[in-house]
Parts: C-alpha cells; structure tokens; sequence
C-alpha cells in the first residue's frame, strides 16, 4: 500500500511538471509571436514613412534646363536666369531693374539728359555715394563727362548681366558705346561695376518717387575694367601713309672731246 501511494505521488508530481512544461511553451510561444507582431508592425510602420519621404521628396527633384550664354567678343560665359521661384527671383528683378537703371543713369551721358540723370543718381545715392558722385561731375574735375564730352559727344550703356554676390551686393557688367561726331563707329569698352546697395523710406515728393519709388539707394560703388584688349573701333579715323618720293636717277657727265694738236 505505501508502494502505491508513493507511486501516485511521483504520478501526480510528473504530471504537474509535464503541465508546467506545456504551460511555459504556450507562454513562449504567445511571447514570441506578440515580438514578432510588434515587429512586423514597426516594418510596416516604417516602409510606409518611406514611400511618404519619397513621395514628397519627387517634387523637389526635377531636371531644371541651365541657360548659358557665351560674349563673341570677351569669351566670357554667363548663366541666364529663369523665373521658376516667384517670390525669390521676384524681389531679384526688382533689385536688378534698380540697379541697372542706376548704371545706366551714371555711366551714360548725353548732354540732353545730364542733368535729369544727375539728379536721379543722387537721388539713389547714399549720402557719402552721392558726394563722390557729385565731387566727380563738377565742372570743376577735368575727368568730368562736362568737360571730356564735347558738343555731339555722347555716351550710351548697354547691360550685358546682373549677378549677385549676396543679399546686398551685386556684380554688374556692361558696354560703353563712346559716340563722336563724325566718327560712324563707336568705341567699346567693357566694365564691371560691384554695387552694394538697401532699401530705405521712398522719397516724399511726387517728382522723386516717379525716379526712386521704393527708395533704392546705393552705398557702395566701384567699376573696374573688364577686359584691357575689349575695345573696338578708333576713335578718330587713322591717318593713311603717305607714298615716299622715289629718287629720280641722275645723268652721267659726258665726256669733252679734247682739243688735237
């Protein structure tokens, strides 16, 4: 009898371990596949943030077309800007549109229009700017246009680029076309003028706001010669040689017949 009590005994010990076994298995397993859940969710969690990141990121990559233009004359190369970003390139043209007209206004010269280009590069010129402007049109400065530009004498602009080297500093390259009477082709020449510039209040009167309207004002100006070989035509015709006078040949004295004894 106690044979078999202690056989049931170890009977109902194995079985609680085999119970036990099983139930840890059970738990494993649930353990396991609740981690592998997790994970396929995290998988799924991020492939989907990826295709999202890519999906927004198409927009921004595009083949943008590049625009480059080559001078005949200098070799000089430049990239043509294009209209893609309003708000940017927007403000850039404002800037450009000032800056040029102020090249314009104080490079060029034409005795019908000197004084109303006078007043406008004062008027968007700080105030240091404006007095080295005016110290050099005096009449009193021999280099003035005044006294360099006779009657017929005429001095016209053309803009070849406008780039920027920041917010408030820009590169602007442009031609001299020097017009003389007389003379049917101009002379050319090449400049470069680095311009650091704001914007401050307009002006108040009428007449100065249909010049300056959003208060454009230079305060920083400096031209420099683009290229020293980039001038073409003379200024005034070049005299032609003139033919040397050949010499003539010289006769040969004659013998005198003398006198017979």
């Amino acid at each position: 009898m106690a044979k078999q009590g202690k056989d049931k005994e170890s009977l109902r010990q194995y079985l609680a371990e085999a119970n036990g076994w099983e139930t840890d298995a059970v738990a494993r397993a649930n353990r396991a596949s609740k981690i592998s859940l997790i994970t396929g969710f995290i998988g799924l969690a991020i492939g989907l943030a990826g295709v999202l990141a890519v999906q927004g990121l198409t927009p921004l990559k595009q083949v943008v077309p590049v625009v480059i233009r080559v001078d005949n004359a200098t070799g000089i190369t430049e990239v043509v800007d294009q209209l893609t970003n309003a708000k940017t390139n927007y403000q850039e043209s404002i800037n450009k549109y000032f800056l040029q007209r102020y090249v314009r206004y104080r490079e060029g010269f034409n005795r019908a229009t000197a004084e109303h280009n006078y007043e406008a590069v004062g008027l968007m010129s700080e105030r240091g700017e404006q007095a080295r402007y005016f110290d050099f049109f005096s009449p009193r400065n021999p280099s003035s246009p005044l006294n360099t530009h006779g009657d017929g004498h005429k001095t016209e602009i053309s803009i070849r680029s406008t780039s920027f080297l920041s917010d408030n500093t820009a590169l602007v390259r442009f031609i001299k076309e020097q017009y003389q009477p007389g003379v049917a082709k101009p002379i050319l020449s090449y400049w470069a003028a680095t311009i650091t510039f704001t914007y401050q209040n307009p002006p108040t009167s009428q007449k100065d706001r249909e010049i300056n309207p959003l208060g454009f004002l230079v305060t920083g100006y400096r031209v420099d010669p683009e290229s020293l070989n980039a001038v073409e035509g003379p200024a005034t015709p070049q005299p032609q040689p003139q033919p040397q006078p050949q010499p003539q040949p010289q006769p040969q004295p004659q013998p005198q017949p003398q006198p017979q004894p």
